[in-house]
């Protein structure tokens, strides 16, 4: 890279420690120099460095970033009892003309919207979250972890709507409807194109996607550890 591109990704690097994320064009080989500044790369569920999200036919029909369906807001590895990678990066291969669009949501925006009762149960109601069906039927993965949604030690949330049992508390319930309307007025949509990098803060943003027709969508995943 030259001096220029350092300078600029220097920039970007910023933005993602005061924003949160950042999207920007890349150069593929400029990737490992790349995660270096942001930390280590953790693992993914099959033990690579590098996961792909594409269209796989066992997982249409399936909750799942292999299917062609919308996810609903998370954050990612919820079900390790191990912290959660502090960074998530995608860099797309091949975009889509039709949907696709990443969503990203501050959930510390959220959390600090909340009456004191409510952060309370956040901070404190430790629930079970699990592994989406998609990973059962693609890589026959199954994971459970059992935490509160918020760790004020750690600033860290683990969420994930439709992964997390908060269906017998009537305080979780009450929170997660008063999140469904937050979210709807507060997300930032971003449609990739061919060579962008999207990196956000896995602890304290949550991401989703709107559904999709392109079965040619490609992006690389990258779990990274700071």
């Amino acid at each position: 890279m030259v001096d220029r591109e350092l300078i600029e990704l220097s920039q970007q690097l910023k933005q993602v420690e005061e924003k949160g994320f950042a999207q920007f064009k890349i150069e593929e080989e400029d990737l490992p120099y790349l995660i270096s500044n942001l930390g280590t790369v953790r693992a993914q569920y099959d033990g690579n460095e590098c996961g792909f999200v594409e269209y796989n036919y066992k997982s249409e029909g399936l909750y799942s970033a292999s299917s062609t369906g919308e996810l609903e807001f998370h954050t990612e590895c919820t079900e390790f009892d191990e912290a959660p990678p502090k960074y998530l990066l995608l860099y797309c291969i091949h975009p889509c003309e039709r949907g696709g669009v990443t969503k990203l949501l501050n959930l510390s925006s959220f959390f600090e919207s909340l009456p004191e009762k409510d952060k309370n149960v956040v901070g404190n109601e430790a629930i079970e979250f699990g592994s989406t069906p998609g990973l059962l039927a693609d890589k026959g993965f199954v994971q459970s972890s059992v935490y509160p949604i918020f760790s004020a030690k750690k600033n860290c949330f683990r969420f994930s709507k439709k992964c997390m049992n908060y269906e017998s508390s009537d305080e979780l319930v009450s929170i997660i409807n008063k999140f469904d309307k937050f979210s709807e007025e507060n997300f930032i949509g971003i449609k990739l194109e061919k060579g962008d990098v999207l990196i956000w803060n896995n602890h304290l943003l949550a991401h989703s996607r709107t559904s999709y027709v392109d079965k040619k969508r490609k992006l690389k995943r990258y779990w990274i550890n700071d």
